[in-house]
């Protein structure tokens, strides 16, 4: 078979190929398989709002990796919000304490860089896996409120029964559009509320 024949049939092959599954999803995620994000990742704020009674930290995760605003693509997706003892950023003030040793199953990676997905560079995260504020960009520039279950300083603050109760209790919420700490912790909020999330790159 003749060298030129012979590269025409493979592209034929691997062109077909592609197509049953989808050229571009080929292109950005080879295998198919879930990408991380490395040390370049992205954080959203979810488009449809929940009440604290989510399901649980697995509900709070699906609602970021099924919300309408999330980007296309393989990355999973994971909620950030405190829910003592099943995701923890900080035991101590910013985990002056023990520090990257007080994260359990936290959202964030250490030393990584983080922006919207608009673009706009939101900060790096500090050893810690934390943000310092102020923050280079707010989450979301538009005035949204959105479950953290944490002060300030990203110690714990009330989790809505781990994410499961839709009750009276109070629990804490922040301001997307705040470059400093009421990103994390504006005001107090029922968990019978309906608010968004912050959806954290993974």
């Amino acid at each position: 078979m003749k060298p030129c024949r012979l590269m025409s049939l493979f592209l034929t092959l691997w062109i077909s190929n592609c197509m049953n599954i989808g050229l571009l999803e080929q292109l950005e995620t080879p295998g198919g398989k879930t990408v991380s994000c490395g040390s370049d990742c992205r954080i959203f704020v979810t488009s449809l709002a929940h009440s604290g009674g989510m399901g649980g930290i697995t509900g709070a995760d699906a609602n970021c990796n099924n919300d309408p605003a999330r980007p296309q693509g393989k990355t999973v997706w994971k909620a950030m919000i405190g829910s003592t003892p099943l995701r923890t950023a900080c035991t101590s003030a910013d985990c002056g304490v023990g520090g990257a040793s007080e994260n359990f199953n936290w959202v964030l990676r250490p030393n990584t860089s983080y922006k919207r997905v608009d673009g706009a560079f939101i900060g790096n995260t500090t050893g810690n896996a934390i943000f310092a504020f102020p923050l280079q960009s707010t989450f979301d520039p538009s005035a949204t409120f959105v479950w953290t279950g944490m002060t300030g300083s990203w110690q714990p603050s009330g989790n809505c029964t781990n994410w499961s109760v839709a009750d009276s209790l109070l629990v804490a919420t922040g301001d997307a559009s705040s470059l400093g700490t009421i990103a994390l912790f504006s005001t107090n909020s029922a968990c019978n509320s309906s608010f968004r999330l912050y959806c954290a790159e993974q």
